[in-house]
């Protein structure tokens, strides 16, 4: 499987199934809207094909030393083929010597309606090689847990990121009454 990474603009071919898999992958109170997200300058975000057919998404933020997954998302009939661990894989393999890399992932240790998936979710990363750490961000009230590879990344690290990403108005105006 060698899968190709494009950078996704308004240009790209597959343009509205990356819009589309982004808004049913994630619940509205997990994302932004489609468009503030691709108004942001510092984050970017890459369609994974394999063979010329779209299969999936994913979303980097680089700020100094880290590199945060903030969306991963895999079309439901590629699901379970090995493409998220080959993405994973891929980005460890590209990213781990220059920046720590970490990903958010839904608190399974929270009760809700869909446990399993939580803990499911977390299983599947942990056997990718990220590591659950006991760093927690409350999120517009979504509770998370910071998951990383090979070296630890701190709540406040992510804050600044968000910060980076957002800028400044955003950030205070919106964001950090909504974070903790």
């Amino acid at each position: 499987m060698e899968l190709k990474y494009i950078k996704v603009d308004n240009k790209y071919i597959h343009h509205n199934q990356i819009k589309h898999l982004f808004e049913h992958a994630f619940p509205p109170v997990e994302r932004p809207s489609y468009n503030m997200l691709m108004s942001f300058p510092h984050h970017e975000m890459y369609a994974v094909e394999d063979n010329s057919t779209f299969i999936g998404l994913v979303d980097l933020l680089k700020y100094e030393d880290t590199l945060y997954i903030f969306f991963l998302a895999i079309k439901k009939t590629y699901r379970g083929k090995g493409y998220g661990s080959k993405v994973l894989k891929d980005i460890t393999s590209k990213y781990s010597n220059d920046y720590r890399i970490y990903l958010l992932a839904e608190n399974p240790d929270i009760e809700s309606n869909n446990k399993l998936e939580r803990m499911n979710r977390i299983n599947f990363y942990k056997y990718n090689g990220l590591t659950l750490s006991d760093e927690v961000v409350i999120e517009y009230g979504v509770n998370y847990r910071v998951l990383y590879f090979t070296k630890p990344v701190q709540k406040e690290e992510f804050i600044a990121s968000m910060k980076y990403l957002l800028g400044d108005d955003f950030f205070y105006k919106y964001y950090v009454h909504n974070v903790k």
